[in-house]
Order: C-alpha cells, then sequence, then structure tokens
C-alpha cells in the first residue's frame, strides 16, 4: 500500500496546478488517482526484455512501408494515400474552403478571453488568395521543427474563454512537423509568410521559412537508403556548416552518410539563399539517434516510453508535445512502424478487433489474453492507447490523457502521458476507458 500511495501522491502533486484552468468547464474538477509505477520497466519482465516482439524480416517491411510513406510527397502525385487528401487537389481545395466557412459560423475565442472577430477570419481566408489555388507545385523538405496548421495563423481559435496561457485546445492545431520532414507545397499566402503543404501524413499550413525546395539533386542526396532515427528526447544538435543548433524531438527521422565509433554523420536539411534546401551534416552520439529502425524490444519500447511519461497533453501537438495519437508517432516511429495522424485511423491499421458486447472484465481477461505488449492499441472512441502488458495482474496501457467525465459533471484531470489501468478512475466514480461503449484493440501486423 505504502507504494501505491507514493504514486499517486507524485502524480497528483504535478497535476493540481491544472485544475483551476478546468474549473469554469466542470462543476467539480479533481485530479486523477493514479497507482501504477510511472516507470515501464518496473512492468516489463526483465528475463524478455531483450527479445524481439516481431522477427528481423517482419521488422524490415515494416519500415520499407514507413520509408515509402515517409518519401511519397516527393512523387508526382504523392502525399496522403488515404480519406479526402488523397492525392487530390480538388479535395484539398474544398476542404480550405470549408474550413473558413466553419471558422466564420463558429470563430471561437482567442487567447485574451475575447470572440473572434469576424474581420480576422476575412483577412486570414484573404491571405490564403484560394481563387488563384494551387499557386505553386514544388517538391519541399521541413528544415526547422515547427507546426502544422488548419490555417495561415499562429492564433488561436479556443473552444471555451480562458485567459490561461497554458490553454491546451487550439482547434487550429493539427501537428507537430519535425525538420526532415518531405513536404509537398501547393499554396503560397498572399503576403508570402504561409505554405500550404501536404506531408505523409496531413495537409496543412506552415510558416514559409520552416520549409525549403527541394530538386531532384538534393533528393538524390538525401535518400541514402541509411536513416537514423531520434532516441533521445529534445536533444540538441549542433550542425557543421551553417554551425545552427536545433532540438531533435522522438519522432524525427534524418539519412545518415557514416558511422564512425560510436557516432553518426547525420544528413540535415537547411535553407539556401534563394529558398533552396541544402544538405548539411552533422556529428550525432549514438544516445541521440540509433540505425532505423530500432530493434522492436520491450527494452527499446521502454528507453522511448520512459522519456515520453508526463510529456504535458497539448491538441494536435502544440508546444511540440503531443496528444493521443501524436503519442502514438513517437512511439513507433524509431521502430519503423508506420501509422497514420488521427486516432480512428490507427485503430484500423492493425487486425481491429471490436468489443462492444464484452463485460469489462471480459474485455481485460480478452486484452490480457491477446494482446501483445507494445504491437497491440487499445481504442475508444476518439481515443487511442497502447498496451503494454500487466502489472499486478491488471492490463496496463500507456497514453496521452487528458482525463475522464465523473459524476455530476466533473472531471478527474490527468493532462500527461501517463501509464494507468484500463479502469483508472473507477474509484472516483469515472466513466473509465474499459466502460465505455466503443472499446478495441487493434494488434499491429497481426
Amino acid at each position: 500500500m505504502r507504494k501505491k500511495r507514493t504514486y499517486t501522491y507524485l502524480v497528483v502533486l504535478a497535476t493540481l496546478s491544472f485544475i483551476g484552468f478546468l474549473a469554469p468547464q466542470y462543476a467539480q474538477a479533481q485530479a486523477l488517482y493514479i497507482s501504477t509505477p510511472q516507470n515501464i520497466n518496473k512492468i516489463i519482465n526483465p528475463k524478455t526484455a531483450d527479445r524481439r516482439i516481431v522477427s528481423v524480416l517482419s521488422q524490415m517491411a515494416y519500415s520499407r512501408k514507413y520509408l515509402s510513406n515517409f518519401f511519397n510527397p516527393w512523387q508526382r502525385y504523392g502525399g496522403i494515400s488515404h480519406g479526402i487528401f488523397a492525392n487530390q487537389k480538388l479535395n484539398i481545395l474544398k476542404l480550405e474552403k470549408s474550413q473558413i466557412n466553419y471558422l466564420m459560423a463558429s470563430p471561437g475565442w482567442n487567447q485574451f478571453g475575447q470572440r473572434n472577430r469576424p474581420g480576422w477570419v476575412k483577412s486570414i481566408a484573404n491571405n490564403m488568395v484560394l481563387p488563384t489555388y494551387s499557386n505553386i507545385d514544388e517538391t519541399a523538405i521541413i528544415v526547422q521543427n515547427t507546426f502544422l496548421r488548419q490555417l495561415p495563423t499562429m492564433a488561436p481559435r479556443l473552444n471555451a474563454r480562458t485567459t490561461n496561457p497554458e490553454y491546451r485546445f487550439d482547434t487550429l492545431q493539427i501537428a507537430s512537423v519535425w525538420i526532415g520532414t518531405p513536404a509537398h507545397i501547393l499554396q503560397i499566402s498572399s503576403d508570402q509568410k504561409w505554405a500550404l503543404i501536404k506531408t505523409a501524413w496531413m495537409v496543412g499550413w506552415v510558416p514559409y521559412n520552416a520549409v525549403a525546395y527541394v530538386d531532384s539533386n538534393f533528393i538524390k542526396q538525401w535518400e541514402t537508403g541509411h536513416y537514423a532515427a531520434v532516441v533521445k528526447n529534445k536533444a540538441s544538435i549542433s550542425t557543421e556548416d551553417s554551425e545552427e543548433t536545433f532540438t531533435a524531438y522522438i519522432g524525427t527521422l534524418l539519412p545518415f552518410d557514416q558511422t564512425v565509433n560510436n557516432t553518426y554523420e547525420i544528413l540535415v536539411p537547411t535553407m539556401g539563399p534563394n529558398h533552396e534546401a541544402v544538405v548539411d551534416h552533422a556529428e550525432v552520439d549514438n544516445s541521440i539517434v540509433s540505425q532505423f529502425p530500432l530493434a522492436a524490444t520491450p527494452s527499446n519500447f521502454a528507453k522511448i516510453i520512459n522519456q515520453l511519461i508526463g510529456e504535458p497533453y497539448d491538441w494536435g501537438g502544440l508546444r511540440y508535445n503531443s496528444d493521443c495519437s501524436g503519442l502514438m508517432l513517437k512511439i513507433f516511429t524509431p521502430f519503423g512502424v508506420w501509422l497514420p495522424r488521427s486516432s480512428i485511423a490507427q485503430a484500423s491499421t492493425g487486425r481491429y478487433v471490436p468489443l462492444l458486447r464484452k463485460t469489462v472484465q471480459q474485455r481485460e481477461q480478452y486484452l490480457l489474453k491477446h494482446g501483445v505488449p507494445f504491437m497491440t492499441l487499445v481504442y475508444i472512441d476518439g481515443h487511442i492507447m497502447l498496451y503494454v502488458g500487466k502489472y499486478q495482474g491488471e492490463p496496463i496501457i500507456f497514453h496521452n490523457l487528458w482525463g475522464l467525465e465523473t459524476a455530476r459533471k466533473g472531471f478527474a484531470f490527468a493532462g500527461k502521458a501517463v501509464l494507468t489501468r484500463v479502469d483508472v478512475g473507477s474509484g472516483q466514480k469515472a466513466r473509465t476507458i474499459v466502460q465505455r461503449r466503443v472499446f478495441g484493440i487493434s494488434t499491429l501486423g497481426g
């Protein structure tokens, strides 16, 4: 019991400062009590920690698919291969127009607690110059970590009035985009400050100075066939020629030329004088990057996950943090396992088994029996989680959780990436994960 109280106390202390932010939305807001150890090494079996979860051949097949998707925006009609975004400029134009129409009808709130004005929306629409779409059609690459936005503005659209600078739900935010991400530019804004791009995952706007043009010569240099995945979150990397320093996040993938002793000579894209991408280099220790794909063992998953435990929840990857599906992308990229961006699309990637008509106990037992630790996703409507094994006989999941509704319009708040049971919150009368009407598991590669 002493251990459980200690783990709970640590989680509660770290979350109490956010409770005031929730108060206007919920009659009662409280911290979510979590008794699960916030260290994945306490859950995995040390005897099998270095045993491969999938075979070498299977993992190489996964990584080939990952790279094919990753570099797809550099194909002539490349980009996202699913949904309304799939290589169809007309549908992307319709999407942009619909987003403006939605914002006009529901402008939301700004960060100062004021209603966004129609004039603000009109100025954004004018800057998009959609009558000239597509005014450019060029392959490109991200040259600095940036944000993918629904519209060309960093000003937020919030669903609720707040002046708290730690707001977590800016509905215009789509994703974090890491340096070295291939892209396809479709539109340049009127003020030349924004570019509408396709990446392998989504369509959206990025600051124009974050993306540089690439030609066939650059692509030939870049597609070395040897890639390094960042395995140390928020590592500082300095380039050799430009002498610039950037922060590398887990989820970043960069080519390398060679390895010398314990270092990788990685390639880094930088901005040239004519807005073209230039290949720079950086010498990086093997504690920061690892050859892609990283061997899919419990110990390697643990190294990645332990760094992400406690990462604040931010919708769409704002502040380079994660929401639930963004967290899954960070986890699986080093292992070469391709996932789409949204939670429902991620759940559809593997062999999905719906458990709609199962009781809570049957769901837990099914997960324990059929779930593959680190390769099975757990899905409820709008939320995705990773099954990591069992602790004290209970199935444990890793997820970036905003919180759970409780009785009488209350809320049990987490606001971060945590290891929990699937029935976390049951002692606080929360509507737990395993109790949701929509509940299923998806085993990747299964």
